[in-house]
């Protein structure tokens, strides 16, 4: 059984350099990473060396990646030197991790956080997720985890109130006592069920990522039906509709808010942003203004008025006085802060200090001139729905940000993936030339078009 897993990370990975199967890469990625913490409780990977090439995965995409993008540059006899500079730079922050924290910390939050963008950027950057590909993907993606979802749903309703008969309960506890040999196991209820409750999550050892997931399914299919009703296919939008109300109602029994956040942000962005004439029209700066907005209100909630919220909530407020207390320029580096966070901007600045905040200025002017401004309107032929969905799933992520800690999950690596193709989608059907439109190893690299501005 071990040999499943094995295959399915050679596989995916070699099938980079073959013509007529270069998008399996993303479909193994994703299936990564719903499969392996069932894989790991089913199979007993552990530590083992069979175990450790297993989840691996992600390493042996990223250096087949490299070399493809290699191999095509060797072809051309030209390299692409921001490729280069954004690899360049990412190690430049495990090695300082590591000299902070030790290698094998800084490992295990790189590939966490960082790992997944760096993915991203080198799948649209092979050309393996064009509007077509990324079309496909999210299909499959969504229909995978509304079969998760039924299966999580049964899981709830069948629950019968004893957590640690769950097959989560050991997984999760070896993992944690593999992390901290003094965790206590009694912390392992709230992880498990609420108010009694099973948090449920099928095939996931997390209730939490699981939900993110499921919410980001929700919206798709939530597009897909409005998007057929809008075409007069009613019966069509039936079908579409079912799976959307299943997947809430997974996220109902996953019992994360934060999720419930995802879906209604999304929601409203794509009603208040968005319109499918002409192709697509994107009102980036209004996405972006109740994006901010959002989090903004957030502090002054929790700043103000934190006995208005449960103690989960106000259990958040030490966490952002440790930031800044303990805030310092250059960070402490990657694996300081692992898994340590209820907030993805707390680790962020503690972990990358002010490299986290131009980070975060990069991540929205790739917005802006993906959706915005002179690319407003993405031109006709192509997939409207698909258009609106990725321009309204990116913005609802930087919002629960503030109050969670997202990265290393399955959701935190599609909106990359989104965010980047949306990049270089519009760089192909968008107004403005290609040579005004950010590509994103160019931007990583904090390098500016020579246009830009113009």
């Amino acid at each position: 059984m071990y040999a499943i897993v094995i295959f399915l990370s050679i596989v995916a990975s070699l099938t980079v350099f073959t013509r007529n199967m270069r998008g399996v890469a993303a479909y193994g990625l994703l299936a990564f990473y719903m499969i392996i913490d069932y894989s790991n409780y089913l199979f007993r990977l552990g530590d083992t060396a069979t175990g450790t090439l297993a989840k691996s995965f992600k390493e042996m995409l990223l250096i087949t990646l490299v070399l493809a993008i290699g191999a095509s540059a060797a072809s051309r006899r030209t390299i692409d030197r921001k490729v280069v500079v954004m690899i360049g730079a990412t190690l430049l922050l495990l090695f300082y991790g590591s000299i902070m924290n030790g290698f094998l910390l800084a490992s295990l939050d790189w590939r966490g956080s960082i790992l997944p963008i760096i993915l991203a950027i080198l799948l649209v950057n092979a050309g393996l997720l064009d509007e077509r590909r990324v079309g496909r993907l999210m299909s499959f993606l969504a229909i995978a985890i509304a079969a998760n979802s039924a299966f999580a749903v049964l899981q709830y309703y069948t629950f019968s109130g004893d957590f640690e008969s769950t097959w989560r309960y050991d997984f999760l506890l070896q993992e944690a006592l593999r992390a901290d040999s003094d965790f206590e196991s009694r912390l392992m209820e709230y992880q498990i069920v609420r108010d009694g409750n099973l948090r449920s999550s099928g095939v996931f050892a997390s209730a939490l990522q699981f939900s993110y997931s499921a919410a980001l399914a929700c919206f798709y299919f939530y597009c897909r039906s409005s998007d057929l009703i809008r075409r007069g296919r009613l019966l069509s939008s039936v079908g579409w509709g079912a799976l959307m109300i299943l997947c809430a109602w997974c996220v109902y029994v996953s019992q994360v808010r934060a999720s419930l956040i995802i879906v209604l942000v999304s929601i409203a962005l794509h009603v208040i942003c968005f319109s499918a004439r002409d192709g697509g029209r994107f009102k980036a700066g209004i996405a972006i203004s109740i994006g901010v907005g959002a989090v903004v209100v957030f502090a002054w909630a929790l700043m103000f008025h934190a006995s208005a919220f449960d103690a989960s909530v106000q259990g958040r407020i030490p966490q952002y006085a440790f930031l800044v207390q303990n805030f310092i320029a250059a960070g402490h580096g990657v694996g300081s802060f692992r898994s340590k966070f209820d907030s993805y901007y707390i680790y962020g600045f503690l972990t990358f200090g002010i490299i986290f905040a131009a980070w975060l200025i990069y991540v929205l002017r790739v917005f802006w001139r993906s959706f915005g401004g002179r690319m407003a309107k993405w031109k006709p032929p192509g997939d409207t729905m698909l258009r609106g969905f990725m321009f309204s799933s990116v913005i609802p992520m930087l919002v629960i940000c503030s109050f969670q800690h997202v990265s290393g999950s399955l959701y935190y690596q599609v909106i990359w993936m989104l965010l980047f193709a949306g990049s270089r989608m519009s760089m192909g059907i968008g107004r403005a030339s290609t040579a005004e439109s950010d590509c994103p190893p160019r931007a990583m690299a904090g390098v500016a078009s020579a246009r830009s501005g113009a």
